[in-house]
């Protein structure tokens, strides 16, 4: 149409969508980190995580390793404060509330 922009442009052959689980070129896209918009990510972004860079590089083998090691820190950390016997511990983020189905959010 006059005076349209494309968005994007199909890049990839409709045959070869099936080895990338039917996801076009820009859905693919869509997680990837661009090297000029990568500078304010939060440290917690999860396109940063190593499994799952290592998972969209289609390295299995390396991306269990980094989920194990995390896993590992995160039994770890949970021991360290079982061990401390500390009962006054308290999520940062949430609290349980009465209706254990719910939880209530620190907002500030």
């Amino acid at each position: 149409m006059e005076g349209s922009l494309f968005s994007h442009n199909l890049s990839l052959n409709h045959l070869m969508l099936i080895y990338y689980y039917h996801f076009t070129d820009f859905a693919m896209q869509l997680n990837a980190i661009n090297p000029i918009a990568s500078h304010p990510l939060c440290n917690t972004d999860s396109r940063l995580r190593p499994d799952i860079r290592y998972l969209e590089e289609g390295d299995v083998t390396a991306a269990s390793a980094q989920k194990n090691r995390l896993e590992e820190k995160q039994r770890g950390a949970e021991l360290s404060r079982k061990g401390q016997n500390n009962d006054s511990w308290q999520p940062r983020y949430m609290t349980i509330t009465i209706n254990y189905m719910l939880y209530g959010i620190f907002v500030g």
